[in-house]
């Protein structure tokens, strides 16, 4: 058993009074960021590096004196701001991001952090309660243990006009038992998904796809409205919904098929893909974003992380579909992609292109993670 940090996210249903604080706070959050990231980018190089958040905080407590309307809001979600703000500019030095850009009130997703506070924020059957809000009514689709400890909240609104809250707790994970099971992924094009080293292949649904003539048909309907009109605003909704509906189908495929993974196999090796590069290719970029491999792989890191399993990433520079899994010998006539099967002149054994790759995968993974038992055991 470990602890581990957890997100439950939950639809909420405030009423127009809390919707009006809920819009309030997003204001006020955004002013903030927007206020200190102006001075940031008013200081020269030397003294970016150098502001400090407490001095972030200690002005934002003069700044209620000649902005009084800051007083309405929840206090600590101004200072989630000023955090959020120090975060994004420590991730800048380190080279992991861009600079940060200010925040637009005419973003479609908003969004603003609480944090919980000698039992601020509590959870019900029914309702949730949060700062300065109270309790509000939400769809109980997931129980939080009870001897989970709430942090923080995140309340946030979608493109579509739907409330979320996310509240993020930390709790004592059970390690799953042991499977004795490993296996190998290799991400596949454009008709399968994943395949697995089993020889198991997952159909790509593609979802994006399968609405992409709605979609179309939708922005030539907004197209022809008059912009910021009632009727535009009325069909962007609905633009927004349809993009919605199309990520939860896709989230929950991804889910159901990495918890899957997660409880059958103790090892899952996996191509350390580079989809930054591989979006350059303009023939196959929207299928590649319509898959979302990147995100699948996040749900296998931090699902593996929980349950006491091992994820290992086999680099992007290993020829796992040009080496014969059977006899090892490397075969660089097969890095054609248009080849989807092949026999091997060596050992004279057919193979299935990607059903190869996912073999040869998984026996580097087990590799590099012996390599890595005795690297620790050195």
């Amino acid at each position: 058993m470990a602890v581990q940090h957890k997100a439950y996210q939950y639809r909420i249903y405030p009423t127009k009074e809390q919707q009006t604080f809920i819009a309030q706070s997003f204001g006020c959050s955004r002013f903030v960021f927007n206020h200190f990231l102006e001075k940031i980018k008013c200081a020269d190089e030397e003294k970016r590096k150098t502001l400090q958040v407490n001095a972030f905080r200690n002005e934002l407590k003069s700044m209620k004196t000649d902005y009084e309307w800051l007083k309405l809001v929840d206090s600590i979600s101004l200072q989630a701001s000023v955090e959020n703000l120090n975060d994004a500019m420590v991730r800048f030095f380190k080279k992991q991001n861009r600079f940060p850009v200010f925040k637009s009130r005419k973003h479609p997703v908003k969004s603003y952090t609480t944090k919980s506070v000698n039992g601020n924020i509590k959870v019900t059957d029914t309702h949730i309660k949060l700062p300065k809000i109270g309790c509000i009514r939400y769809a109980n689709s997931r129980y939080i243990p009870d001897s989970a400890v709430i942090k923080y909240a995140v309340v946030r609104q979608n493109a579509a006009g739907k409330y979320f809250v996310a509240i993020n707790v930390k709790e004592h994970v059970d390690k799953t038992n042991k499977s004795h099971q490993t296996i190998g992924l290799d991400m596949g094009g454009l008709t399968d998904f994943v395949i697995d080293s089993n020889g198991n292949k997952i159909n790509n649904e593609r979802y994006f796809h399968s609405s992409e003539k709605k979609l179309a048909k939708a922005q030539r309907s907004l197209s022809r409205k008059q912009k910021f009109s009632n009727n535009w605003y009325k069909q962007k909704k609905k633009i927004a919904i349809l993009h919605e509906k199309i990520v939860n189908n896709r989230k929950d495929f991804q889910h159901k098929l990495s918890s899957k993974l997660v409880q059958h196999y103790d090892v899952i090796a996996i191509e350390d893909l580079c989809v930054s590069d591989m979006l350059k290719d303009k023939t196959y970029s929207k299928s590649i974003q319509d898959a979302s491999w990147s995100e699948f792989i996040t749900m296998l890191a931090y699902k593996c992380d929980w349950y006491g399993k091992e994820l290992v990433k086999v680099g992007k520079h290993f020829p796992s579909t040009q080496i014969c899994s059977t006899c090892g010998t490397k075969h660089p006539i097969t890095k054609d992609p248009s080849i989807r099967s092949w026999t091997c002149p060596t050992c004279h054994t057919s193979h299935d292109r990607d059903v190869n790759a996912a073999l040869n995968i998984h026996k580097e993974g087990l590799r590099l993670l012996t390599v890595g038992a005795m690297g620790g055991i050195a």
